[in-house]
């Protein structure tokens, strides 16, 4: 089993974005451990996010290496998150050229654990209804002290298939949007702090975890 972690990359003001970029791939090719890795720069239209999206897989058995993502010249800060895999789903493994979309988001607190169960299934329920989204994963976070407790993230073809279908599909905002939203207390269960980022993506991350 491979062990999976995301982080969100942030800049600081006027540093060079493509120096940055070069030196974390580097800094993730020579990685001991490292299965796969992905590191793509945000695209307009996130919020709530970094500059750049990392993505890791780790070998498992083997040692599992704490990566310092801050110590290339430019970043302010690295916000690194580790997962385990609820569920997946592959559509498209050879996807190529696509968009990765990362969702960091936190379940309020006292929230009963059966509205949280009932919250991820919902959420693993849209690829059923959007076919844009070609490959899926929904995951709990395992690092201590993080602020985010799930991991959502989807692979589509173009941008087009997450901003039009996915965000302006009936089955989000008539219905999976109530979790998110105050306005519906008996159901809410997402805290309004969220990360939405996405990068472009040149072969399916979930495909190769």
């Amino acid at each position: 089993m491979s062990v999976l972690t995301t982080a969100q990359i942030t800049l600081k003001p006027g540093a060079d974005a493509d120096a940055v970029e070069q030196a974390l791939r580097q800094q993730l090719a020579s990685a001991a451990g490292l299965a796969a890795w992905h590191c793509g720069r945000n695209l307009e239209g996130c919020w709530g996010a970094g500059h750049f999206t990392v993505d890791m897989i780790w070998r498992r058995p083997g040692p599992q290496r704490e990566l310092d993502l801050t110590c290339a010249p430019g970043v302010a800060s690295a916000d690194v998150v580790g997962y385990d895999t609820i569920d997946s789903g592959l559509r498209e493994p050879d996807l190529g050229d696509g968009i990765w979309r990362t969702l960091l988001l936190t379940t309020r607190a006292g929230t009963a654990p059966a509205e949280v169960a009932a919250f991820e299934q919902e959420l693993l329920g849209m690829p059923g209804y959007m076919r844009g989204i070609r490959n899926w994963r929904l995951g709990r976070v395992t690092s201590p002290g993080s602020r985010w407790t799930h991991v959502w993230q989807q692979e589509y073809r173009t941008v087009d298939d997450l901003v039009g279908e996915y965000l302006q599909h009936p089955y989000h905002w008539g219905w999976v949007d109530r979790r998110f939203d105050p306005e519906f207390p008996l159901v809410w269960v997402v805290d309004t702090q969220l990360c939405h980022a996405f990068c472009p993506l040149q072969n399916s991350i979930i495909a190769r975890a």
